[in-house]
């Protein structure tokens, strides 16, 4: 079976790739909806998404298979992060973590950095660091990636300089595209952090520009928000404000989510 997993930077971040896994488990009702939920989300129908990938869970769990249950599972867990329903995330990520226990389904670091996410949009700084460091004992390195994105969040937002330095310093050890464009948005919460105006102007604007050409558009509004704190550190207040209305119109014409 062609399964659908999805890796995700989720609804305050970005989103990732899928990447096929293999199951011997066969169950066509199982296929149709993560295949199903799959094209939705490409398309950015998160809600719609997450009806099929709850009904390809409850097949995993009436078949009793440990792969499809974490697969399912994982997929829940974003469309629900994606669309800012972070209780409902946090829910789903204890059923299926339980699930998949007393499976003895030990790989479960991929979901310990959306319960990182979770938590760090729910401003629950101290829970998101300590899922994002055991997501880092995962051996993919898109999830060690991420999870050192997430950390560097954290820092941002607790202001913590020492661990967004750690954050930076390891993320910059990643080559992808994805963890260069990550590395940069957390390069520009330090300059803002130090009030180094200039370069957080220039970093920004560049983050930015690199969010657009992604097509990741909240990323982008992410950035442009800190673009604006760059301005206004310079005194350029009406750049500031021209960069916050851009925002609002992005918001107001998105229809993704």
């Amino acid at each position: 079976m062609n399964k659908t997993y999805f890796f995700s930077l989720a609804a305050l971040l970005m989103l990732g790739a899928c990447s096929p896994q293999r199951q011997v488990w066969e169950d066509g009702q199982y296929s149709l909806a993560m295949d199903t939920g799959h094209t939705i989300f490409n398309r950015g129908h998160m809600s719609q998404a997450a009806i099929q990938y709850n009904r390809a869970l409850q097949r995993a769990l009436a078949a009793n298979d440990a792969q499809g249950i974490h697969d399912a599972g994982y997929n829940l867990a974003t469309a629900q992060l994606r669309q800012n329903k972070l209780d409902e995330c946090l829910a789903t990520l204890d059923q299926v973590g339980a699930a998949l226990s007393v499976r003895d389904w030990r790989q479960q670091e991929d979901l310990k950095l959306i319960r990182s996410y979770a938590f760090y949009g729910l401003k629950r700084w101290l829970s998101s660091e300590k899922e994002a460091r055991r997501a880092l004992t995962s051996q993919d390195v898109e999830t060690q990636e991420q999870a050192y994105t997430v950390l560097g969040l954290n820092a941002a937002a607790t202001q913590d300089k020492a661990l967004l330095q750690e954050a930076i310093e390891h993320l910059s050890q990643y080559k992808e595209a994805r963890a260069k464009s990550n590395l940069l948005e957390l390069q520009s919460h330090h300059y803002l952090m130090v009030h180094d105006w200039s370069n957080a102007a220039t970093f920004t604007g560049n983050l930015t520009k690199m969010r657009e050409e992604a097509g990741d558009y909240r990323a982008m509004r992410r950035a442009l928000l800190l673009q604006s704190q760059a301005y206004d550190g310079l005194g350029d207040f009406d750049k500031a404000a021209k960069l916050r209305r851009q925002i609002q119109d992005s918001v107001q014409n998105d229809n993704a989510g």
